[in-house]
């Protein structure tokens, strides 16, 4: 787990909040055994990552 001032230089998120490591890996865990394909809306992901664009978030 990055530090948090690492964290906020990398994504431009400021509010503090990091998962923990059992959390991270819990997410992790879920995505790793999804049995079909996840519906992401990329623009969303993109704007709480502090990214320009829905495809930046994608190739991230």
């Amino acid at each position: 787990m990055p530090p948090k001032a690492v964290a906020k230089a990398a994504t431009g998120v400021s509010d503090g909040k990091q998962p923990t490591a059992q959390e991270a890996y819990l997410f992790y865990t879920i995505i790793k055994n999804m049995k079909g394909k996840p519906e992401i809306d990329w623009a969303a992901v993109a704007a709480d990552a502090g990214y320009k664009t829905a495809e930046t978030a994608k190739v991230s």
